[in-house]
């Protein structure tokens, strides 16, 4: 079972990353407005620093995963890891 601290940062980096990328899309809609395409900055627009933002929110949430392959294979090799050592001495 994974721990609870685990499971909450990992469900609060993909709500991030949802409402970034939700951010992004309603950013580049809203960039097709007059008004709004007025105020965009054209060298680094708003919407790629969401979309930017939700990518990095959703790493983080991949490396928090309990549940990722790094950790585990470290939970596996802590596991085995006492029955080597029960071999090795006997």
């Amino acid at each position: 079972m994974p721990p609870i601290a685990h499971k909450n940062s990992n469900n609060a980096f993909n709500l991030i990353g949802l409402a970034m990328t939700v951010g992004s899309i309603v950013l580049v809609l809203a960039g097709n407005t007059e008004l709004f395409g007025s105020l965009e900055h054209t060298a680094f627009p708003l919407s790629w620093g969401f979309a930017a933002a939700a990518i990095v929110a959703f790493l983080a949430a991949e490396a928090s995963d309990p549940k990722s392959p790094s950790s585990v294979k470290r939970e596996t090799e802590l596991r085995s890891f006492p029955q080597e050592a029960i071999e090795r001495w006997s």
